[in-house]
């Protein structure tokens, strides 16, 4: 996959927190898929992961799930809403299935890097299609370079497929692909 830079608009989401392990999400997922239909909202869910599984024990893990909410809409119990600020955001499109997209966050944080971009917040995934088809958006919001772009970049990975990061959105910064 490609790694290029956007900017975010600032949301309204409807979320739940999660504390535990990452892998213990199917069930919050449901919930807040459920939410999301009962409220008719088309927007993409999206899990933003605040803890480290490599420094913290799987069972003080810390996550968001949810999506954007559109209007003055009021999820149900257990979601309550939240703003997502505005930001630029290093991001690429993962192929799935979406167990596997993990292998990427390290070369997310490594072209960060390399381009001069500090992070600023918490890694996001956010799945645009249905699980079967796997296509995700992480994200790595990270603060403002100076007098840096960054590239578009290719990434590897362990995984054949590949996506490409601009077939969403034009990204800010190309270069040779």
């Amino acid at each position: 996959p490609l790694v290029a830079l956007k900017e975010t608009p600032p949301v309204r989401v409807a979320l739940v927190e999660q504390e535990g392990p990452y892998w213990s999400l199917g069930p919050v997922l449901e919930i807040v898929r459920k939410a999301k239909l009962a409220l008719r909202e088309d927007s993409p869910m999206f899990v933003r992961f605040h803890s480290d599984p490599r420094r913290a024990p799987a069972s003080t893990l810390r996550s968001d799930v949810g999506f954007v909410v559109q209007g003055g809409a009021t999820p149900p119990p257990p979601l309550r809403i939240d703003r997502r600020p505005a930001g630029r955001v290093a991001y690429l499109i993962a192929p799935g299935p979406h167990s596997t997209t993990s292998q990427y966050y390290g070369a997310l944080f490594e072209w960060a890097a390399a381009n001069g971009h500090q992070p600023r917040g918490d890694l996001i995934e956010i799945y645009w299609t249905n699980q079967r088809s796997g296509v995700v958006e992480i994200q790595l919001p990270i603060l403002e370079s100076h007098g840096q772009q960054g590239e578009l970049e290719e990434v590897e990975s362990s995984d054949p497929s590949t996506a490409r990061a601009d077939s969403l959105q034009e990204p800010i910064a190309a270069g040779p692909g």
